[in-house]
């Protein structure tokens, strides 16, 4: 690891040169694949170049010569696909991306029953299970069935005192009953039903956020969201949370890595943000 560390220290220096600070990207790549061609890049080392107020992050550091490769599957949110994960860039030297689909719900099935049957989809031993939304709820109970690495959570909630008050009034008064789904998802547009922003920009973000059609599976989705029973978070659960969430405000949320600004779409307007979120918490 000493040597490790001076070949860091001496890309550090050589980096602060500027005549040499365009090839710097290039020759450290060189020098890590072709010296270190067994180990992974995992962990961080930041080096911040000022241009125009802007910051550039460069994360470089050597984990152990026999690291695993990683695997990690995603689950999209209440009536999301795979598409929400399109700005998520995970290196794939160390991990690779497994987005798991919605299933539908077999009539009047439990949420530990459903979530034995997406448990069943992960196929990987020790791999890191991440959940949006609701599919942040879902990845907590599939984790019952399953030998894992890591559970993370995105934009979602770890028990039932970290949803927002109108969850728990619908909870309550089993308003949720009365939404016209079937309405809903005649509509062309999705996105017009979805509680948030109402710009252009981000209703078209809500069109890609929302596409999974099926009424059993909102309906069913809907219940188990507002009826939840969890009273107690699960401690080995790790929860990313945007600043800016409308749909589960932050000041309800607590034990949460923030994104600043992020909102309950933050995977598809700050995915970089959240990617390298991911990645850190992984290699820690």
């Amino acid at each position: 690891m000493f040597v490790y560390s001076v070949l860091l220290c001496f890309l550090r220096a050589l980096y602060a040169f500027k005549k040499v600070r365009a090839y710097f990207f290039i020759v450290a790549k060189i020098l890590f694949y072709k010296c270190f061609n067994t180990a992974v890049v995992t962990s961080y080392l930041c080096v911040t170049k000022l241009r125009k107020n802007r910051y550039l992050w460069f994360f470089v550091s050597i984990q152990t010569m026999n690291q695993e490769h990683i695997h990690i599957y995603f689950v999209p949110g209440l009536a999301a696909g795979k598409e929400i994960f399109k700005n998520i860039k995970l290196p794939e030297a160390l991990c690779t991306m497994h987005i798991l689909e919605w299933l539908i719900p077999e009539k009047g099935e439990s949420m530990s029953h459903y979530a034995a049957r997406m448990a069943s989809l992960v196929v990987h031993d020790n791999a890191v299970l991440v959940g949006v939304s609701f599919g942040g709820v879902v990845v907590q109970e599939m984790a019952v069935f399953l030998n894992l690495k890591k559970v993370i959570i995105i934009s979602s909630v770890k028990s039932r005192k970290e949803m927002p008050r109108r969850l728990k009034v619908a909870r309550t008064t089993r308003v949720y009953k009365l939404l016209p789904t079937r309405l809903v998802l005649s509509s062309s547009d999705l996105t017009k039903f979805s509680v948030g922003p109402r710009s252009k920009k981000r209703l078209q973000l809500y069109q890609a956020f929302l596409h999974v059609r099926d009424k059993r599976y909102l309906d069913w989705a809907i219940k188990n969201m507002v009826c939840w029973p969890r009273k107690i978070p699960n401690k080995d659960v790790i929860h990313i949370h945007g600043s800016g969430d409308v749909i589960f405000p932050i000041k309800n949320i607590r034990q949460c890595e923030v994104i600043e600004g992020g909102t309950h779409i933050m995977l598809l307007n700050k995915g970089r943000q959240v990617s390298d979120k991911i990645i850190e918490i992984i290699t820690g």
